[in-house]
């Protein structure tokens, strides 16, 4: 019976032994495991990183031209408006006695004001502020539009 009692006490030290060894190898083995799954990872990320830092750039650059584009048309729009308000110097302003008025209203002449060419000079201004600031939200829309599909397409680059 000692004999039994020893062989089995031997046979779970060995057990203990090589349950022991077994999980100090399986624990080497998932560490390693770890470190080159968090390398190859690390590897990918940098890439990416790389990747995305060269999108940037390009992006920053037709983000650029784009606003230097529309800066353009905004300049040119300005200058056609400084020629356009520049010509209203010929117009007659609008009269400031309301009794002129009412009276040119009851004869032929009522349609004075009503034409653009007819128009007095403070009333073309405001029409010509107006057309003007509408054109200015016009390209400052088109810019947003150009921006959003530039990002779009930078974006749909780098998750490729």
């Amino acid at each position: 019976m000692n004999k039994i009692l020893a062989y089995l006490l031997s046979a779970i030290v060995v057990f203990s032994g090589l349950t022991y060894i077994y999980n100090n190898h399986l624990e080497t083995v998932v560490t390693q495991s770890n470190q080159r799954i968090i390398a190859e990872y690390n590897t990918k990320i940098i890439a990416l990183q790389n990747k995305i830092d060269l999108e940037t750039i390009k992006l920053e650059a037709k983000v650029k031209d784009i606003t230097d584009a529309k800066q353009i048309e905004i300049n040119a729009l300005s200058a056609n408006y400084e020629s356009v308000i520049a010509s209203l110097r010929k117009r007659p302003n609008r009269p400031t006695s309301t009794s002129n008025l009412n009276s040119s209203t009851c004869t032929t002449e009522g349609k004075t004001g009503a034409y653009p060419a007819e128009l007095f000079a403070e009333d073309a201004k405001d029409f010509i502020d107006f057309a003007r600031d509408s054109e200015e939200l016009r390209l400052n829309l088109i810019q947003c539009y150009k921006q959003y599909d530039e990002v779009k397409n930078a974006i749909e680059t780098i998750s490729k």
